[in-house]
């Protein structure tokens, strides 16, 4: 079997407002309000670095429902740095940046393959061969009740969700109940 390299990401919350940082010194809440985007531009940087064949981002990579122009743009100037070495990025959304919200048909480089709100398969070819499956499927609104499932074959599962092991809290939390991916 072939050897397959890729670097997995979750949770940059792009452009997340850091609460508290009001009373810091100006030169401070810069550094602060830009370091999701400076994490984002390291992952993708490593991701070059590591010569990895492919970037999976799997769940609330925007802080919000509604993404911020700011990290939208910041987002697709990094895709087009993999997109100049042919690197793929595969992407499934949480509950923090669901498919329905603004900013979410951005648009972005033919390298990435943002998933639906249906379990997916996409292929990763290698000299036109396929060595992997990648599946997927992404929150379309921030409360699911139910994801879709698929049949089990050799795939790299990207699910975004909180595990619960076993535990009922009094409060929902990010899961997809009784999902089987």
């Amino acid at each position: 079997m072939e050897h397959l390299r890729f670097v997995h990401a979750a949770d940059l919350h792009l452009d997340s407002p850091f609460r508290g940082s009001a009373d810091a010194r100006p030169a401070l809440k810069d550094r602060l309000q830009s370091a999701t985007l400076g994490a984002l531009e390291r992952v993708v940087g490593h991701t070059i670095g590591a010569k990895a064949d492919f970037l999976i981002i799997a769940g609330d990579l925007y802080d919000s429902k509604d993404r911020s122009l700011r990290a939208l743009v910041a987002f697709r100037k990094q895709m087009e740095r993999l997109a100049e070495r042919n690197i793929p990025v595969f992407i499934v959304h949480g509950n923090h940046d669901p498919l329905n919200g603004w900013g979410s048909s951005f648009q972005l480089p033919a390298n990435v393959m943002t998933f639906g709100g249906r379990t997916d398969t996409e292929p990763f070819l290698r000299f036109g061969r396929e060595v992997a499956q990648i599946v997927g499927v992404s929150y379309t609104r921030e409360r699911v009740r139910r994801l879709s499932r698929r049949p089990p074959m050799r795939r790299i599962r990207l699910l975004y969700c909180t595990p619960t092991l076993g535990i009922r809290p009094a409060t929902p939390i990010m899961r997809p109940p009784q999902s089987k991916i």
